[in-house]
């Protein structure tokens, strides 16, 4: 019954958003990222293994869309003939692989978190071309809803509660039920530093100088609250970035880099930096279980260097090694071998070089999907149903952007104009 009501709720959004793909995106997104995998029988009523409540609104809108606009979807993927050949090239072998070796519940997971992610990938990008330009306006969407994340993490840190889908979160095997590290409603606490970490960048898009400066220190303290450590680092980069990259005057970027910097001296010597200090002190025993993963990867990766042995095999190697691989990367190269691991990243890392080159992507979305290729080496989200793939093919998308379809260029280009928001 329950899924019933979801599917029928999934169409009727689609049909009413379906002149306003950028809305669908931003709800699409509002999903994946309020109610963690471990909590889809919550909306669906379905028990067991299933697709994340947001695959059902992203499969009706993929349908809608299609139907209503097939000519935008036909333009995309011929002027993107071979991007979108090595990913759904890529997919399929996974597929096969995974259908052969491993049991139904880890297919359905690998279609729930590559297959839509390459679908969202595609709506994202058709969504570009039925409204050129609207690519500032999904990524600011994107930003807003990292900022709430961000807040409900500060929340969880300050009551060491998880507020949200608590009975749920439970069935995971690291709960506890006096909260140490935020987790937000994502389910997972180094996906949420991924989610906060990637938006720091697209802040730059923010016009207001102050407004822009206070979500930086939101999002960045939510990020101490993960404790991740690499995600920290970064988060400091990315926020210097967001203050400093859009032009301004001289006396402007001075009085934002002051008060940047008192925000930050501000966090960092309160207490919410206390955890993510002690993990960079004193936790050995993390540093020493990825070494231990990369020594197993060498050793045994050769045995299927071009197939692998199906989705979610490398989590197998647990009781070797201690913990996951702890990086997506060598993790999918576990799973499928180097070729289908090759055919698929080969093709996302292609996007951000080429609107590099080309020059047509505005601030932000760069080093956004910079920053969310180097913090898939990280940790294990790209192999689990977690937010982390739809947060990699989302930044990828909108550093994708083709200047043909009227984004701005370059502001280096003669023809720029100076106000044009442009890397």
């Amino acid at each position: 019954m329950l899924l019933a009501l979801w599917l029928t709720l999934c169409l009727v959004i689609a049909l009413l958003f379906r002149h306003r793909p950028v809305v669908l995106i931003g709800i699409l997104m509002a999903i994946k990222f309020a109610v963690p995998s471990v909590a889809s029988s919550a909306i669906t009523g379905l028990g067991g293994s299933q697709l994340h409540p947001s695959a059902y609104l992203l499969a009706a809108c993929l349908t809608v869309l299609v139907l209503t606009t097939p000519h935008l979807f036909g333009r995309e993927l011929g002027r993107n003939f071979w991007l979108y050949f090595a990913l759904i090239v890529g997919f399929l072998l996974a597929v096969t692989v995974t259908a052969a070796t491993r049991p139904p519940s880890s297919l359905l997971s690998l279609i729930d978190s590559l297959g839509f992610g390459i679908v969202l990938f595609l709506i994202v990008r058709v969504a570009f071309l039925n409204r050129p330009g609207s690519v500032c306006l999904l990524a600011l969407t994107f930003v807003w809803l990292a900022s709430i994340e961000a807040m409900i993490a500060l929340g969880q840190w300050a009551t060491g509660r998880t507020w949200f889908w608590e009975s749920q979160m439970e069935t995971y095997y690291w709960y506890s039920p006096v909260l140490t590290r935020a987790t937000g409603t994502v389910g997972a606490w180094l996906d949420l530093a991924t989610l906060l970490t990637v938006a720091i960048p697209l802040a730059v898009l923010i016009e207001r100088q102050l407004v822009r400066l206070v979500v930086v220190l939101v999002l960045l303290a939510g990020v101490l609250v993960t404790e991740s450590r690499l995600s920290f680092v970064v988060a400091l980069a990315a926020a210097a970035y967001a203050v400093l990259r859009r032009q301004a005057k001289m006396e402007i970027k001075f009085v934002s880099l002051a008060a940047a910097a008192f925000g930050a001296w501000l966090l960092l010597t309160s207490p919410l930096v206390s955890g993510v200090l002690d993990r960079f002190a004193g936790d050995t025993l993390s540093t020493y279980a990825r070494q231990v993963a990369i020594e197993h990867f060498s050793r045994g990766v050769g045995a299927q260097p071009f197939f692998g042995t199906g989705y979610n095999s490398s989590f197998d190697e647990r009781e070797t090694i201690l913990s996951s691989f702890e990086n997506g990367y060598l993790m999918y190269v576990w799973d499928f071998g180097w070729l289908t691991t090759l055919l698929i990243f080969g093709a996302v890392v292609s996007q951000p070089i080429i609107a590099l080159l080309r020059g047509g992507a505005p601030y932000g979305v760069i080093p956004a999907s910079a920053i969310a290729l180097l913090l898939m080496a990280s940790h294990s989200g790209l192999q689990t149903r977690g937010p982390s793939m739809w947060i990699l093919f989302f930044a990828i998308a909108l550093c994708a952007v083709d200047p043909a379809v009227g984004l701005p260029r370059e502001a280096s280009k003669p023809e720029a104009k100076k106000d044009q928001v442009v890397d």
